[in-house]
């Protein structure tokens, strides 16, 4: 049974997929951006609206569109009523018979300035099926929801994933849905691009979702293709299928441009043009133009279906779900605690003073990010901590490991521009010893001998005599050669950790009694499991489970002694696990009355999970993202939750953390006020001494005063 909300977003579905016969204007305004006129002789003329041109040729419809609701208001099941209400297998009997046709359109269509280069003819199975894509943790998600809404064996589902898998195009051509991972698109893609023949077009290692051409394409979490330069991105948009969907409760993170991948993807033409796309929206809204501001609403008022659950209807909100009661903990640290964190909070005043009095946030301001985190980390828990000392050693290795923590500080924080161009980072950035990062592209504008060299992921490779295979980094001078410049390449999915974890389990220390010595922290946590699972044994009631989230994968390990100690039942899910391992954690949680908690790591819990089984959720450490925390909020707290939600956010009293709350504060206004487009290298400075202000609020003197800045 559907909720009204999602029969109006079933109904918009339906209408995007139907394709258009351009002969009624007013029904054109709400479905297309073409209208229709006829001269009383001669041929229709049909007319772009956004564009202001025209065109003699019958527009080709774009089957497909944006549902953008807001996070827990049941995307999910409300594709699969589309399946279910479009389901045509007679389809596949009256395509065998064409399956196998030579397919030689370029499903990415490139400018007129720009002829389209002769593809090589691709063979693919025509199938009725849907192909789903999405991150490697809703998987089990959307395998639920098939078996739960669905009646038993009315759709053939297959879940294409997995050392297992069957690699015959024919096979999931058969299927009614095929559910796969952004991973192995990409990775698919990538084999087969590298390895064809430019001869024949043919390629030893072809990409099996390539080979199929699909009835419908959805991508869940479609913001994940915002880069168009990914992997990733090209793998979804080089997919054929006949209509096309993004699913995404966030269309636009952090730049208008953001947006032209998913239209790229859907094959709005001529907007899935860089060219057209840049002069008729992107130029006009960077310039401040409201003309850009009014095409891109008229553009998307057609394609895009978004609602938030505080949207009120008829004096009601969208969606009634039970109160989300906010709690904020205030605690102490103890005297050890808070003698270690006075003695690193004066090493990191120093670093930060010295750094802005020497004029070198920009060339720093990653070391200033070390120092701030062990701050955070001695707040969660003193044994995060490993090096007591300074983290600038030289000495230091430089590898994958290394150069992916440099990243993740930046981008947690919101630092991740380029230091050449100043955009923000992509997703396969690469980052310098020196703890700076730029994007591929400026790496190649600076020194493209060293670009290869990188590339080839051999810093031995030989190269002409006499060519230079090193630059000097624009923002500290540093001579970077190709082992100084690590290249982070797409997040593989089930690879997903938090900052400065590792596969090596941490443990709490114990006193010479052998006591397990706790942080304030899971102190804290642990008498509150305690309290809740004693009151439900005596009122003789199943506990009310909970969701302890970390940002650190370490800080999970040391809340899992604390559990066990207490003899409390818990599951765990984190980034290092492997999709059965998470299955089975999600299946205990849900169904096993007696596991009352479940630890996640925020970057593998905080998005497409479903955890309304729970009613309690711990925020042990607050995240530099507001964004963030919301998301994984939003996994307990969404349609489907019945009872009550309570959400406790831990916090340590006169410490960072206090700041960190009203940087979240500034951060959340920031974005509502604007897009974050291309900063200067004066405005990325200006910002940061802001976000340093407030992170040492009244105990620094030196970050009080703006050093002059320098280009």
């Amino acid at each position: 049974m559907l909720y009204k909300h999602q029969k109006q977003a079933l109904y918009f579905l339906l209408e995007r997929e139907k394709p258009e016969e351009y002969t009624d204007n007013e029904k054109n305004k709400l479905t297309s951006l073409w209208r229709v006129r006829h001269p009383p002789h001669g041929h229709p003329v049909y007319l772009n609206v956004v564009t202001n041109q025209e065109s003699s040729a019958k527009p080709v419809t774009m089957r497909g569109g944006i549902l953008a609701d807001d996070m827990g208001l049941g995307k999910t099941i409300t594709v699969i009523s589309l399946i279910t209400a479009t389901l045509d297998r007679g389809m596949y009997a009256r395509l065998a018979a064409a399956s196998l046709l030579p397919f030689t359109g370029n499903a990415i269509q490139l400018s007129s300035a720009m002829p389209s280069p002769p593809r090589p003819s691709i063979l693919r199975i025509k199938s009725h099926a849907t192909l789903i894509i999405c991150p490697l943790s809703t998987v089990q998600n959307w395998e639920e929801q098939f078996e739960n809404h669905v009646q038993k064996d009315f759709l053939n589902v297959y879940v294409y994933h997995g050392g297992q898998r069957v690699a015959d195009p024919s096979f999931l051509a058969k299927h009614d849905v095929v559910i796969t991972t952004y991973n192995l698109l990409g990775t698919e893609y990538s084999k087969e691009t590298k390895a064809r023949d430019p001869q024949t077009g043919l390629s030893k290692y072809p990409s099996v979702l390539q080979h199929v051409e699909w009835f419908r394409v959805v991508l869940d979490e479609a913001h994940i293709i915002k880069e168009v330069n990914t992997v990733q991105s090209k793998a979804a948009s080089a997919l054929t299928a006949e209509r096309r969907w993004c699913l995404t409760g966030t269309p636009v993170q952090n730049k208008l441009d953001d947006l032209y991948a998913l239209v790229k993807f859907l094959q709005m033409h001529p907007f899935d043009e860089k060219v057209q796309w840049t002069h008729y929206i992107s130029k006009p809204i960077k310039a401040a133009n409201p003309i850009g501001i009014a095409r891109l609403q008229t553009l998307m008022k057609v394609i895009t279906l978004r609602r938030t659950k505080s949207q009120m209807v008829d004096g009601q909100p969208l969606l009634a779900l039970p109160t989300r009661t906010d709690h904020k903990r205030i605690l102490e640290l103890s005297l050890n605690e808070r003698q270690l964190y006075q003695r690193m909070e004066s090493r990191a005043k120093q670093t930060v003073d010295q750094i802005v009095q020497e004029n070198k946030i920009m060339k720093s301001y990653a070391h200033i990010l070390q120092a701030i985190l062990k701050l955070r980390q001695i707040c969660a828990h003193y044994a995060l901590v490993k090096n007591l000392g300074d983290d600038q050693d030289a000495s230091i290795e430089f590898n994958v490991a290394k150069a992916s923590e440099i990243l993740t500080l930046l981008q947690d924080s919101g630092n991740d521009q380029c230091n050449h161009c100043f955009n923000t980072s992509t997703t396969t950035p690469i980052v310098a010893r020196c703890e700076h990062i730029f994007c591929p592209d400026c790496v190649k504008k600076l020194n493209p001998v060293t670009f290869m060299m990188i590339q080839k992921l051999n810093a031995n490779v030989s190269v002409t005599p006499g060519l230079k295979t090193e630059f000097p980094c624009p923002q500290c001078a540093s001579v970077l050669r190709p082992i100084d410049l690590i290249q982070i390449q797409d997040d593989p999915e089930d690879k997903i950790t938090g900052i400065s974890s590792n596969i090596d389990h941490i443990h709490t220390r114990r006193d010479e009694n052998g006591a397990l010595i706790h942080s304030t922290k899971v102190k804290a946590l642990l008498e509150d499991l305690v309290q809740a699972t004693e009151a439900s044994k005596k009122a003789n009631k199943s506990i009310a489970k909970s969701v302890v989230f970390s940002q650190w994968t370490s800080m999970l390990d040391l809340i899992e002694d604390g559990l066990r100690e207490n003899h409390i039942k818990f599951t765990r899910l984190d980034g290092t696990m492997q999709r059965s391992d998470r299955t089975a954690a999600l299946t205990d949680f849900k169904e096993k009355a007696d596991v009352g908690v479940i630890l996640i790591s925020l970057k593998a819990g905080g998005v497409g999970l479903n955890l309304t089984s729970a009613q309690r959720v711990y925020l042990m450490d607050p995240h530099w993202n507001p964004a963030v925390e919301s998301q994984a909020i939003d996994r307990i707290h969404r349609l489907g939750q019945t009872k009550p939600v309570d959400v406790i956010r831990f916090i340590i009293k006169d410490s960072i953390e206090e700041n960190i709350l009203e940087l979240q504060k500034r951060k959340a206004e920031l974005s509502d006020m604007t897009f974050s487009e291309k900063l200067s290298k004066q405005e990325v400075l200006k910002r940061r001494l802001e976000d340093l202000r407030c992170l040492f609020r009244g105990s620094s003197d030196l970050i009080k005063k703006t050093p002059e800045i320098t280009a």
